[in-house]
């Protein structure tokens, strides 16, 4: 995959991860005894191993039911197995894959100031290249095979709310009419967008979510945390769909964060396209 030519380009932009994921049906062979065989795929770039809590499923839908899960309120007896995610991580924690059984997530994270973001080319053919492993091998136990439901890609960036000198700068700085002289700078701040993806026959394929909100990073430095994700069904229950799907959902994250961050901010981040 080549750079598209015309999509907006930044030599120092405020992303500090970038996360790739693929949801899909459990395969009918698979137990989660066999986590550990997943594992071995990958443990020689990721030999550190950490247990979370497994991640519930999450679709787009259209005309029915939010797609939000924060909504969705369950009760009930827990049957079948207990389910876990196994994070998978580099020895410098800059690179994870997280591996449930329904969920395949490779996570690229800025660890310091000198980590350069690897752009997202190489990134996606890893991680389409770690798919087709995890897929392969699965084919091999007969445990049957991933068919991808949901894709989702997430950025995320810290803007620094301070300036090299430890000035204030304004959150009206970085963004497009924002008018924030009602609530003034020392308010706390947050914004959130949603908007729906079309496809080139204007049928909805998934959804585009930008979230904006003031915190403080791990030095304890005021920024705003500026996440845009997208999330929706491939075009087919395959890994080759699954990964143009997470091509595609680049290009609008990508085209989105340039059109509602300013000028300025560009010449900040040395947009050079």
């Amino acid at each position: 995959m080549s750079r598209p030519h015309d999509l907006p380009d930044f030599t120092n932009p405020p992303l500090v991860e970038v996360v790739l994921g693929v949801q899909f049906t459990t395969p009918a062979g698979y137990r989660e005894v066999f986590a550990r065989e997943v594992w071995a795929l990958y443990e020689t770039e990721f030999p550190q191993i950490q247990e979370q809590s497994a991640l519930e499923p999450r679709f787009e839908v259209f005309g029915g039911q939010s797609s939000d899960p924060s909504v969705q309120v369950r009760f009930g007896v827990v049957k079948g197995p207990i389910r876990n995610r196994y994070w998978f991580l580099t020895r410098d924690e800059g690179e994870l894959i997280q591996f449930q059984h329904d969920r395949f997530i490779h996570n690229w994270r800025k660890k310091g100031d000198k980590d350069e973001y690897p752009r997202f080319e190489p990134i996606v053919a890893k991680y389409g290249g770690e798919l087709d492993s995890l897929e392969r091998y699965f084919h091999s136990k007969n445990w049957g095979s991933l068919a991808p439901n949901q894709c989702e890609l997430t950025y995320v960036n810290h803007i620094p709310l301070l300036d090299a000198q430890g000035s204030a700068l304004p959150r009206s700085f970085y963004f497009r009419k924002l008018d924030v002289s009602l609530i003034g700078d020392s308010s706390e701040f947050s914004a959130s967008l949603r908007q729906i993806m079309l496809d080139g026959e204007n049928n909805p394929i998934g959804r585009l979510y930008v979230d904006a909100v003031t915190r403080s990073d791990a030095n304890g430095k005021p920024i705003i945390a500026l996440n845009l994700t997208a999330r929706g069904a491939p075009a087919a229950p395959n890994c080759a769909a699954a990964v143009a799907f997470l091509q595609e959902a680049r290009l609008r994250i990508v085209r989105t964060f340039a059109a509602i961050t300013s000028d300025a901010a560009h010449v900040k981040w040395g947009r050079t396209q």
